[in-house]
């Protein structure tokens, strides 16, 4: 009974130590992320140039002279600050979870494989 709490105590201890890595390995790259965001990019279907900026807690700010060129650049935006969310809600909708993550250890509340069977019996990518 000792031995069993104790190995659930070190596992927390595992979960907690790597949610703590990413919490500050995000913090890390926001903060620095802003001097890479500078510039312009040419070819992009807008009538007029979309200024984005960032204010000092990482909002980002759309400026445009239409509302077309302003749903680009929120679109823009988005896609740039959470390309990894729209990536695994892609492939976890596709059923195809398991190539970004592996086999992972099997748990009783979740279980990526039952997942990706879940989600390709919906057939979401072939509707698509």
């Amino acid at each position: 009974m000792i031995r069993k709490f104790y190995g659930r105590r070190i596992e927390m201890k595992k979960w907690f130590l790597l949610i703590a890595f990413f919490g500050l390995g995000s913090c890390v790259l926001t903060g620095s992320r802003h001097e890479v965001l500078k510039g312009s990019i040419d070819g992009h279907p807008v009538s007029a140039p979309v200024k984005i900026v960032y204010d000092r807690n990482g909002v980002a700010h759309i400026l445009a002279e239409t509302d077309t060129d302003l749903y680009y650049g929120l679109g823009y935006a988005m896609a740039q600050d959470r390309f990894f969310f729209m990536d695994l809600a892609r492939r976890l909708g596709r059923g195809d979870l398991s190539a970004l993550f592996g086999r992972l250890p099997h748990y009783k509340v979740y279980d990526i494989m039952t997942a990706n069977k879940i989600f390709r019996s919906l057939g979401f990518s072939e509707r698509a």
